[in-house]
């Protein structure tokens, strides 16, 4: 569910996906868009064109901008790694008690 959130993020929300779409997508059971390569690429920090090559995707040259703080997002979900789920769970709540601000 969270990568389903990210992805909406870093899309400015024109990507929205269920959790078992998504998981349909790494199964390989869901058709792969160059505009979910694109999203899925702002979300590791890669080069949009770098994973369509992998996946023997065409991009087009109109996909829209991501958002502009897709960058910031896949540096926070890179940092993010190797934290457990309690401490995952403590920037969470201080992240929306920040943003209630």
């Amino acid at each position: 569910m969270c990568t389903a959130k990210a992805l909406h993020a870093v899309t400015g929300g024109r990507i929205y996906l269920s959790a078992s779409t998504i998981g349909g997508i790494g199964r390989g059971t869901v058709e792969v868009t160059p505009e979910l390569v694109a999203g899925f690429a702002g979300l590791l920090g890669n080069p949009a064109a770098d994973l369509a090559a992998l996946g023997r995707v065409c991009l087009p040259d109109d996909l829209p901008p991501l958002h502009s703080g897709a960058t910031d997002v896949a540096a926070v979900i890179w940092e993010a790694r190797r934290l457990t789920t309690t401490q995952l769970d403590a920037v969470e709540q201080i992240s929306r008690h920040l943003a209630a601000r």
